[in-house]
């Protein structure tokens, strides 16, 4: 599974740190680390298709909720005559990940692959907070590493600029931060600091930071 994997992930290239940077205002550090769906799309480079014609099904046959089709013999079967084949389910909800609103999502491979491996499509559903409901899914075509998808759904980095020094911290659970250079290690900056200590450090004037 790699959410499991990429929970563990930690960054060891920095070079290109501050191609995908936004600043967010200091007392913001709880929203910021939120993300949208549409955002965790874009990192696979996602195009919306439509699945009856993609996947030869009747429309109105189907009904359009995640956990509906991974039990629907008419779809399984249906993916499986084009030479397709269903993931399990999996939702947000189970995992340590940064989503603003639950997310259930279930990938479609090559019948003849294993789950490690690309899936070619992915079905995502988005609860509605404000109808408290399950909206209809949807159904992308993946055009890129589906780690990424992964990254962007579990881990965040924060950049602390305190003077002329930058200390880069990672997480992928939101409580823990672990610094990426130890040799940057004080009594202020540790190796290890809780998100409470991040909150603590952030109120000071003279810092400032960037969520990646």
């Amino acid at each position: 599974m790699y959410i499991k994997k990429f929970n563990e992930m930690v960054i060891t290239d920095m070079s290109n740190l501050s191609s995908d940077i936004i600043l967010y205002n200091k007392f913001d550090i709880n929203e910021s680390l939120s993300i949208w769906h549409d955002d965790i799309l874009k990192s696979v480079n996602a195009k919306e298709v439509n699945p009856f014609d993609t996947f030869n099904l009747e429309r109105n046959s189907i009904e359009m909720d995640i956990e509906i089709l991974s039990k629907s013999s008419e779809f399984i079967n249906s993916l499986s005559s084009i030479g397709l084949k269903i993931s399990q389910e999996y939702n947000t909800d189970d995992f340590e990940t940064f989503t603003k609103l639950s997310m259930k999502f279930m990938f479609i491979h090559n019948i003849e692959s294993d789950e490690l491996e690309n899936p070619i499509y992915i079905i995502i559903q988005i609860w509605d907070d404000t109808k408290n409901e399950w909206l209809d899914c949807k159904f992308f075509k993946v055009n890129d590493d589906i780690k990424k998808f992964y990254d962007k759904l579990s881990n965040k980095t924060i950049v602390i600029k305190s003077g002329e020094y930058k200390y880069i911290y990672t997480t992928s659970n939101s409580n823990e931060w672990i610094l990426q250079d130890i040799t940057m290690v004080n009594d202020k900056f540790k190796k290890v600091l809780k998100t409470s200590d991040i909150e603590s450090i952030l109120r000071n004037s003279d810092i400032s930071f960037e969520i990646v």
